[in-house]
């Protein structure tokens, strides 16, 4: 696979996407956690547990504030 832009040999590409056996199948490597997540809490890494929530705050009710500012929106 070689280009004027960009060249790269199978090694390369395989180091990329992983290797397969002889038969084709791809080889799993060891899956291990990358230092970078170790001790981070369960939260952490599932993420909030609605899509309304953002820093901290549930956009999924509504506050009287942004009511009256979207009702005067509306009325022109």
């Amino acid at each position: 696979m070689e280009s004027e832009e960009s060249s790269f040999g199978c090694e390369d590409l395989e180091s990329i996407i992983g290797e397969t056996d002889a038969n084709g199948h791809w080889i799993i490597q060891d899956t291990a956690v990358p230092e970078a997540l170790e001790g981070e809490g369960e939260e952490e890494q599932r993420g909030p547990e609605t899509i309304y929530m953002y820093e901290g705050r549930d956009y999924s009710k509504v506050d009287e504030k942004d009511q009256k500012t979207f009702e005067e929106l509306l009325s022109g």
